[in-house]
């Protein structure tokens, strides 16, 4: 992840998530932070060629392109003094997934804020942010309204020990070794019992097998309330991150609203990085 991209509105959530997406970048030694402000221009009747219209777009690219220079200056003043990592400024009209899929790559963490707040005109019905979690294939940090970084110690990955995604695990390390963080590979048991200690330990030699990381544990709880199972297990292992794993495609499911990530990206107060199967 030596590319982080922070997509901004404006708005104080994603002040907040510029703050700490720019943090993080400084805390792994990233190599660009592109902050992006991707916009729709209303149709106007009063446009009389082609010409004008090119000098109406013009001109506002010209003014978000100061307003987003001028937020970003707001939002992490001294912390853009020395230039590490260096900025880039990025304003332009068109959809903000299209947008993204374009510039983003195996290298990528995308960085966003989200109240989860219905927006009607989005794909899912839910934030930008949900969209893009599950719309495109990087990595996607979400930034809770007012989180304040703090470098990262703890990372709770919820996993399924049956079937489980290498790829994301190579992902979730190689993250980790960046920030220098524990990773607690969590298994929550919808049917008490099922789990003994000896699976345990077959999964945990299975996952050693994969990745030898002396800072990677497993755990597991028992329970169906998934969500605020998680929500519990992080508050009581003072976790910096939650990661998750999701599949693109899934605005397509109509129970989407009760699913899991929706829920925890209302409730959850610490930051979520949501990874996708075989993205790489």
């Amino acid at each position: 992840m030596n590319t982080f991209i922070i997509p901004v509105d404006f708005s104080a959530v994603s002040a907040t998530a510029l703050q700490y997406g720019y943090h993080l970048a400084i805390q792994t030694q990233a190599q660009e932070v592109i902050v992006c402000h991707i916009y729709l221009t209303p149709l106007t009747e009063n446009v009389a060629n082609i010409q004008q219209i090119d000098a109406l777009a013009a001109s506002a690219q010209s003014e978000k392109e100061r307003r987003l220079k001028e937020f970003v200056q707001q939002s992490l003043g001294h912390l853009t003094a020395a230039k590490l990592p260096p900025i880039t400024y990025m304003a332009d009209e068109g959809d903000l997934i299209n947008q993204l899929q374009q510039i983003t790559n195996n290298s990528t963490l995308i960085v966003m804020g989200t109240m989860a707040q219905p927006k009607p005109n989005t794909a899912s019905g839910f934030s930008q942010t949900t969209d893009v979690m599950l719309q495109t294939t990087t990595p996607v940090m979400v930034i809770p309204a007012g989180a304040v970084y703090r470098k990262p110690q703890n990372i709770v990955y919820a996993i399924d020990y049956e079937q489980f995604d290498r790829k994301t695990l190579y992902s979730l390390k190689a993250f980790s070794d960046r920030v220098d963080a524990k990773v607690t590979l969590l298994h929550i048991n919808a049917q008490p019992g099922i789990t003994n200690h000896t699976q345990l330990v077959n999964y945990r030699k299975t996952i050693q097998d994969i990745i030898p990381y002396e800072n990677i544990k497993l755990d597991f709880i028992e329970g169906d309330d998934v969500a605020n199972l998680l929500l519990h297990y992080t508050q009581q292992h003072d976790t910096n991150i939650l990661a998750l794993l999701t599949k693109k495609g899934q605005l397509s499911n109509p129970d989407y609203v009760n699913s899991l990530s929706s829920q925890l990206l209302m409730q959850c107060p610490i930051p979520i990085i949501v990874f996708h199967p075989n993205a790489f």
